[in-house]
């Protein structure tokens, strides 16, 4: 499978939590792989989410696809509390606040955009 990987700055669009579920793949175009189990995924206006976590190991990793550009963006979750995941590409972090939706940070700190659930 063909994956364009994309600068965070670019992919700016949020998400938010519409359906927390447990299984093997998602229905967007960067869903997880089948040997992933799919942590949470949330859907926007303008994007897609899930976390994602591999079966062998345990590992997670955010994977972002902007459904009007076509864009993705898949990173490893650096920091998660069970309601809040969080992932770092390019110094942009992607924050998916389960149930409610999809925080885009710079690299300075300063909050691009946040997307409730639709």
């Amino acid at each position: 499978m063909n994956k364009q990987v994309a600068s965070i700055a670019v992919f700016s669009a949020a998400a938010g939590i519409a359906l927390a579920v447990h299984g093997v793949a998602n229905a967007s175009p960067n869903g997880c792989d089948s040997h992933q189990l799919v942590i949470t995924h949330i859907e926007t206006p303008t994007s897609s989410a899930s976390i994602c976590q591999w079966q062998g190991d345990g590992r997670t990793e955010y994977r972002g696809f902007g459904k009007a550009n076509g864009l993705a963006v898949t990173a490893p979750v650096v920091w998660s509390n069970g309601s809040s995941y969080s992932a770092v590409n390019n110094g942009y972090t992607y924050r998916i606040d389960v149930g409610r939706g999809l925080a885009v940070v710079a690299p300075n700190g300063y909050q691009i955009s946040y997307e409730p659930a639709i």
